[in-house]
């Protein structure tokens, strides 16, 4: 999914950069082969922070990294939830103060999506859905400030 959405963002945000953090290390040798298989350059974290940034999608290979790169994002789609796996905390990425898109399978998290839906958080079914808001956001700054103050003062009020 990361691709599809990848390159359709990428012909109207060009200076897009993509990353996929995969909620288990296990995956990466997994990420990495589709992401070669198609390709698609990439970077690991751990290379970027040693040789800087050298493609426009970096995979994290490392635990706990999340909250620092939250804080760097434009925007967050927290994954596990366009299919039945539970999804992710969504509550950590609208804390910076960041649209928060997330997928209908968020039984973990219910609590945090009933809060966030229509305040700063936006449910997308399928990664077209997803590509249309985060254009709509991206064309709209002030709408985007508005959802990015709304997941802030959410999340905040948790």
């Amino acid at each position: 999914m990361e691709l599809e959405v990848f390159h359709s963002l990428k012909s109207k945000i060009t200076n897009l950069i993509v990353i996929i953090a995969p909620r288990h290390l296990t995956r990466l040798n997994e990420i990495r082969t589709i992401l070669d298989a198609s390709q698609t350059d990439h970077d690991l974290l751990s290379s970027v922070k040693r040789n800087g940034r050298q493609t426009n999608i970096i995979i994290v290979d490392s635990i706990g990294k999340l909250a620092e790169l939250y804080s760097a994002a434009d925007f967050i789609f927290c994954g596990g939830n366009l299919v039945p796996r539970g999804g992710h905390n969504i509550m950590e990425a609208a804390i910076r103060g960041i649209p928060v898109f997330y997928g209908p399978c968020m039984r973990d998290f219910t609590d945090a999506r009933q809060l966030l839906e229509g305040n700063g958080g936006i449910m997308v079914n399928t990664p077209w859905e997803l590509i249309e808001k985060i254009e709509e956001l991206f064309s709209q700054p002030h709408l985007y400030d508005k959802v990015a103050d709304a997941a802030r003062l959410t999340a905040r009020s948790q």
